[in-house]
């Protein structure tokens, strides 16, 4: 349902829609919930071979396969009444910038250092350029939305990323990371900030003159303003709570009644394994 919410509140806002998925992605989206789009490519069967737990390999390999300007927008984000021409126009565009720490909950530096301490470890010069010059203090961008019309930089940025976990000198630090799910946001947000850095600076750059716009200032402005702007990130840990569950679905029930049909029917082929609760769980 939050896809449907997502793809048909973006629709009218853009020139075309694509959808870049797998077979079972586009049977739950396309054959079960409905959802039209102008293009659907299956390229996410190329990745079939990755840890799943790399959960963010799938827009970063969306990323790569782009040769032309796009807007990417994650399925919990709903744009209410679009974005500003100035952001749509940018080099590249994305929700917010986010500043970090080594102490930070989300961003896992520390196992950057692992993967180049290991033996012959490598990391792009993009990163090891950031890491020595702001040491812990570091700066990311939130890719709710993300995109631009510097679709090379973009694609560059990706491919970053799959060079990190392809690395044959990383492979063992990388299989040893423990939260790999928490990981993935730095191959995602942090990697297109290094590069902004990195390149900005050196005059024989092709990325020279690339500059990011984001919707909001910072992410507290985000949190802050998100509802004034007509936008809506549900990000996290809002997702588990019930009372916005529920507004969701009666947010689909209400304006797009045959999509949310097609919901209901295809989640009653859908049996989650049941899993005895523990203990000290019987009472929650």
């Amino acid at each position: 349902m939050s896809c449907v919410l997502s793809v048909e509140t973006a629709r009218s806002h853009f020139q075309g829609t694509r959808l870049v998925t797998d077979p079972a992605g586009m049977k739950m989206l396309v054959d079960g919930a409905g959802l039209e789009f102008d293009d659907v490519r299956l390229d996410l069967s190329e990745i079939e071979e990755y840890d799943p737990a790399w959960w963010v390999l799938g827009k970063i390999h969306t990323y790569r396969m782009q040769h032309e300007p796009f807007v990417h927008v994650d399925n919990d984000v709903y744009l209410w009444n679009g974005l500003p021409e100035d952001l749509t126009n940018a080099d590249v565009l994305a929700q917010n910038p986010e500043h970090f720490t080594d102490a930070s909950d989300y961003y896992q530096l520390a196992e950057l250092a692992a993967i180049r301490n290991s033996p012959c470890g490598w990391l792009p010069k993009e990163v090891e350029w950031c890491r020595s010059l702001y040491s812990t203090y570091q700066r990311s961008l939130n890719t709710g939305i993300y995109g631009g019309r510097r679709v090379d930089f973009i694609r560059y940025c990706a491919e970053l990323a799959f060079e990190l976990l392809e690395h044959p000198g990383n492979r063992e630090a990388m299989a040893r990371i423990e939260d790999k799910v928490r990981f993935g946001g730095m191959l995602e947000m942090f990697f297109p900030a290094a590069c902004l850095e990195y390149h900005s600076v050196r005059n024989y750059s092709p990325f020279k003159a690339v500059r990011a716009a984001t919707l909001f200032g910072s992410a507290e402005e985000a949190y802050r303003d998100g509802e004034a702007r007509s936008y809506t990130h549900m990000i996290g840990r809002s997702k588990r709570k019930p009372s916005y569950a529920n507004k969701l679905e009666a947010r689909v029930r209400s304006h797009y009644p045959r999509h949310y049909e097609r919901c209901m029917e295809y989640s009653r082929f859908i049996e989650a394994p049941f899993v005895a609760p523990a203990a000290e769980d019987q009472w929650r």
